[in-house]
């Protein structure tokens, strides 16, 4: 076990579930963006994929087949449609719901699945091994706490995990994964794995969630770095998988900016509107 290792599974012993979902309630956190923007009719056709029938059941022709198993990647991933389907006992979204009613802090936290807790441990390994050799930057991880303190301008809302909230757009907040300080400036970097390794770019929606974490880093910079097919692996033998892939980094667009605090803003505003009719309404 490396010394990142070690402070990792410290920092994660520590980690405050509870005040994370309190904090995350308070607002939409970047990896909600995606799922706001197909809300909000920002999403293209051709990008999200998914149709309704006449049977009522989505289905999306949109999605590249694994070529020896079979499995298809859609477009959008199917969680992401999820979010943004309208619940029949309240009539929202189920994102714009979770809002209006977040979970009772009082109550422990969902437990972590075994798929979001591999997830997790790749995401360090691909952190680490993307970074070797490149000697002429400072990344960090984001449980490297002290650092990001000194490192990071934005109003911190939460320590463990490290939540950040956007100076213009209070209710645009993001749990900070990676960022890497050059001489071209800040880049907030994401890291995605996947079982499939069929993604030739970024997709849409990891675009748009690596774009919002820039913008609340206030960084002139974002990128993914991909891992293709490294969640297959239960412990990486670097050698075994493929390199990792990095896309960007890529300027933000002023546009961006302001799109993915629009959409956070309005979001916002669609959770108002329920929360008031919740109090009007009959008792």
């Amino acid at each position: 076990m490396t010394e990142l290792d070690a402070a990792l599974d410290a920092v994660k012993a520590d980690k405050d579930t509870a005040a994370w979902h309190a904090n995350r309630a308070a607002g939409f956190g970047c990896s909600d963006l995606p799922a706001l923007y197909a809300i909000l009719g920002w999403v293209s056709p051709e990008e999200w994929g998914w149709v309704q029938g006449a049977d009522g059941k989505w289905t999306s022709e949109q999605y590249r087949k694994h070529h020896k198993t079979g499995e298809k990647e859609y477009r959008s991933p199917r969680y992401l449609l999820e979010q943004t389907l309208v619940m029949k006992r309240c009539g929202l979204p189920r994102l714009i719901a979770e809002k209006v009613k977040p979970r009772d802090p009082s109550k422990p936290p969902k437990a972590e699945s075994d798929a979001q807790a591999k997830g997790k441990r790749e995401e360090r390994h691909l952190f680490q091994q993307s970074r070797l050799g490149r000697f002429d930057t400072h990344a960090w991880y984001a449980p490297d706490l002290e650092e990001l303190f000194s490192a990071v301008g934005p109003r911190v809302v939460g320590r463990n995990p490290f939540v950040v909230q956007d100076a213009a757009e209070p209710r645009l907040l993001c749990t900070v994964e990676a960022f890497e300080e050059s001489h071209a400036g800040l880049t907030a970097w994401e890291l995605k794995t996947d079982r499939l390794g069929l993604r030739t770019e970024p997709p849409w929606y990891q675009r748009i969630q690596a774009i919002g974490q820039a913008v609340v880093l206030n960084a002139p910079h974002w990128g993914i770095q991909y891992g293709p097919e490294w969640a297959l692996a239960d412990e990486p033998a670097f050698p075994d998988l493929r390199d990792p892939i990095q896309w960007g980094p890529y300027p933000v667009r002023d546009e961006d900016r302001m799109m993915v605090r629009r959409a956070a803003r309005l979001g916002w505003e669609l959770v108002e509107a329920a929360l008031a009719r919740t109090k009007d309404g009959p008792k």
